[in-house]
Order: structure tokens, then sequence, then C-alpha cells
């Protein structure tokens, strides 16, 4: 399925982090941006998840939650925001742009019809 905006990164420097798969009632894979620059009481310091509406604005798909660089490692921690949000259905649409390269990868299920990591 095409996706269904740029890919990669935005103009803005927003990076994509995964996909949302295709379902039958949207049928378009959506790539999945990180805003790191939400507003915070302290200034900027929050970030929340998004994909693109059909005029290509952002729609954001999480709440905002503080930036934790060391949470971003634990594999699920998007998928959990994704779930706090809009329930299983959403998170489980929900995948990597890549799969973690870390010790802790072993312990997370690889789905069976996507690439895997070959070191």
């Amino acid at each position: 399925t095409a996706p269904a905006t740029d890919v990669g990164s935005r103009a803005n420097g927003d990076l994509q982090i995964g996909w949302l798969r295709s379902t039958t009632s949207d049928p378009l894979e959506r790539p999945v941006f990180l805003d790191a620059r939400r507003p915070h009481q302290d200034g900027e310091g929050n970030c929340a998840m998004y994909i693109a509406d059909n005029n290509d604005a952002p729609l954001y798909i999480t709440d905002d939650f503080f930036a934790e660089p060391v949470l971003f490692l634990v594999s699920d921690f998007f998928v959990q925001k994704l779930i706090e949000k809009h329930g299983p259905n959403l998170g489980s649409r929900f995948r990597y742009l890549e799969q973690a390269r870390s010790p802790a990868a072993a312990f997370v299920p690889a789905h069976a019809d996507e690439e895997q990591v070959m070191d």
C-alpha cells in the first residue's frame, strides 16, 4: 500500500519513527512522526506522535509526553502511548521504522510478516 504522505522526515525536522499499517477502513499506510518540540511549562521538552491528515497537517495521535530518551529505548514505549489514547486498535497497527538493535530486542517478539534485522 502506498504511503499517505512523505516519509523519513518532515520539512520542520520531525523524524519518522514508524508506520500505522493499513486496514480496510483506512487503506493507506501512514508514516508516524515524532514532534519533539511540543510546549512545556519550562519551554519546550514535550513530545507527541502524529500522522499527516489529508491536508498534510499534523494530526496528533498521542497526548504530549515528556522527553525521556532512556524510555525511548524500551521498544514498546511508543505503542504504550498509542494505547493510552486510543486503545489496542491503533497500537496494534503501529510498526517501528526499524527494529531495536540492542540486547533488549531479544525480548520483543518479531512480526512474521515484516523485515527482520540481520546482524
